[in-house]
């Protein structure tokens, strides 16, 4: 399954088995297990998987929904699945989930998560696209640049992690 050497769940020590506990309702997602080559690099990841599962302001669908969304338009499978069934648990129906990664009219979202979500897509597909008028826009439904900035992180690091598991995971 991986070309590198990983670490099973089952036999995590340390900050390995650390990383892996914060997903103890789901187990051990693909790409985790794929950082444990690197268990420094996993640390660092697992730090900012606790930032944005604290996120203030940036709620857990909302995230849920960018992470499904972006991993749809990568191809990246396992973030795809375990973000489904995320946004499953939830209790967003399959609907509103398919209709994420091309910005459908339903979301599951309130609507000023739904302005930053759109914004990030488009973003995404099209970088140069944003603009002062849009960032006016999100400030002006309560959005801080900080929230705007951090939901847009989130959605290039699941960029990275997308080539990173296509490069090193096999089926």
């Amino acid at each position: 399954m991986f070309l590198l050497e990983t670490v099973d769940p089952e036999k995590a020590q340390g900050k390995v088995a650390e990383a892996y506990s914060i997903f103890k309702n789901f187990g051990a997602p693909i790409p985790l297990r794929l950082l444990s080559a690197s268990p420094d690099l996993q640390e660092r990841q697992t730090a900012m998987i606790g930032y944005f599962m604290g996120h203030p302001r940036l709620s857990p669908g909302l995230l849920a929904s960018i992470r499904f969304a972006i991993a749809s338009k990568t191809g990246h499978l396992a973030c795809e699945a375990l973000n489904r069934d995320i946004l499953g648990r939830m209790g967003v129906n399959e609907q509103e989930i398919a209709g994420l990664p091309t910005g459908a009219a339903e979301t599951p979202l309130e609507e000023s998560e739904e302005a930053l979500f759109r914004f990030v897509l488009r973003s995404f597909d099209d970088p140069a696209s944003a603009n002062a008028r849009d960032i006016q826009a999100l400030r002006a439904l309560g959005w801080q640049d900080a929230d705007i900035l951090d939901a847009m992180f989130h959605a290039a690091g699941m960029l990275a992690s997308s080539v990173l598991f296509k490069t090193f995971v096999r089926a």
